[in-house]
């Protein structure tokens, strides 16, 4: 609403200046002044008579005029900041038990799967007509991708402190947002930072069952976006033995991964970004929310 009001105040004052400025052009070049009833008359009662009259003057008023809209088109077209698209790539970690994650590494995720056809569509989060600020266009959500497939009822529940780790990203600054069930499987974190980054957290289970739901999430951002790029790094809090995937970072402790995160934190977007990451938060909240549902 800040922004719609920002465009009516600069809008107005461009014409205000736009017909001073004509205004006095006119009155200098050929005593003419656009404001008067009667000038227009006569130069309509010229043009009826068939009077000669300068070909300047009717240069001069179509350039005007060209020069009004054109710059009243710049102040108000949105504008849109095109990000390359690809496929979002992760951390790498390798850990043991009772020892802290090392070695990361950058994988690449599979390319991107088919779009699915679908009746369902997410609804588009409100974006502020910032300059700089991306549109985030829903589209047809699948309904027959693997977000829908049944889970094991025995998913274990984690035992492990969720407010201790929201604090641990919030200390580091990034936003914390609900914890849905992702194909039955709880989470234990679902933080968003800038550059459309998103952490994914759960505890208690192998690193391939949340890799698998990662999976099913881009498919659902490859689904709803168009030339937005999304970082998905996902983290397994487990003490147990664990067979590792390349794209999953590992932890044994909260206090290992307070350590990864500390040296990892999120950098606040600067205050031309606000209104990108505004738009980025409230399609994060509307794909959660989706989640929640299926």
């Amino acid at each position: 609403m800040k922004n719609k009001f920002d465009n009516i105040l600069l809008s107005t004052l461009w014409l205000t200046i736009a017909l001073l400025g004509t205004s006095l052009w006119f009155n200098i070049m050929f005593g003419f002044n656009i404001f008067s009833k009667a000038n227009w008359n006569h130069l309509a009662y010229m043009q009826a008579a068939q009077q000669p009259i300068n070909k300047a003057f009717y240069l001069s008023l179509i350039i005007s005029v060209f020069i009004t809209i054109f710059g009243l088109y710049l102040l108000i077209r949105p504008r849109y900041r095109k990000i390359k698209f690809h496929t979002p790539s992760q951390p790498q970690a390798s850990a043991t038990i009772n020892k802290p994650v090392s070695n990361e590494t950058w994988a690449v995720a599979p390319e991107r799967p088919k779009r699915l056809n679908t009746g369902l569509s997410l609804p588009t989060p409100a974006v502020p007509s910032n300059n700089d600020a991306p549109v985030y266009r829903a589209a047809p959500v699948p309904s027959s991708t693997n977000l829908t497939a049944p889970v094991a009822p025995n998913t274990p529940a984690s035992n492990w402190d969720k407010s201790e780790i929201s604090k641990i990203f919030e200390d580091a600054k990034y936003t914390i947002k609900p914890t849905p069930k992702i194909q039955g499987l709880p989470t234990l974190l679902f933080a968003i930072g800038s550059d459309e980054t998103v952490w994914i957290g759960a505890g208690d289970c192998q690193p391939a069952d949340l890799s698998k739901r990662i999976e099913a999430i881009q498919q659902v951002f490859y689904d709803t976006l168009d030339d937005v790029d999304i970082t998905i790094n996902g983290f397994i809090l487990n003490k147990t033995a664990l067979q590792p995937t390349p794209d999953i970072l590992v932890f044994d402790s909260t206090e290992s991964l307070r350590n990864y995160i500390n040296a990892h934190p999120n950098t606040p977007p600067a205050p031309k970004e606000a209104d990108t990451f505004e738009a980025f938060s409230s399609y994060i909240s509307t794909v959660i929310e989706y989640l929640g549902q299926i």
